[in-house]
């Protein structure tokens, strides 16, 4: 992930480029430039839920430090979704599984997600 990213600048491009400068005394020096274009900075919508019994959406949300209308970090979702895998483990679903769908607003630079719980068979 890059640091553009990590700021909410999910559709950073980075295009790098180089130039070879006279050679004195064989020293082989190069110019080399990056052209980056951030592009728009998201924020974070909705944090939904699916298919969870084992805990309500309310506390599930909990588990993610990112409000409503933050910056979006991938990495502030990656470690909700790591603390809601820990929970889950916690009472006993030690199979469980997450698959984050992620839906981007254009218009509004809003990323929205909803995650689907696979909890599968919960062992005392």
């Amino acid at each position: 992930m890059s640091c553009r990213q990590g700021r909410g600048y999910i559709k950073a491009a980075v295009k790098p480029s180089s130039e070879q400068l006279p050679d004195k005394r064989d020293t082989h020096q190069f110019v080399v430039t990056f052209d980056i274009d951030a592009g728009p900075q998201y924020r974070i919508g909705q944090i939904g839920f699916k298919n969870n019994r084992g805990f309500s959406a309310e506390e599930l949300r909990s588990m993610f430090k990112l409000a409503c209308g933050d910056i979006f970090s991938l990495e502030k979702v990656s470690q909700g979704l790591a603390q809601v895998r820990r929970a889950y483990a916690q009472r006993g679903y030690v199979n469980f599984a997450s698959v984050p769908d992620t839906n981007i607003d254009e218009s509004r630079h809003v990323v929205s997600v909803t995650i689907d719980c696979d909890e599968g068979k919960q062992v005392c």
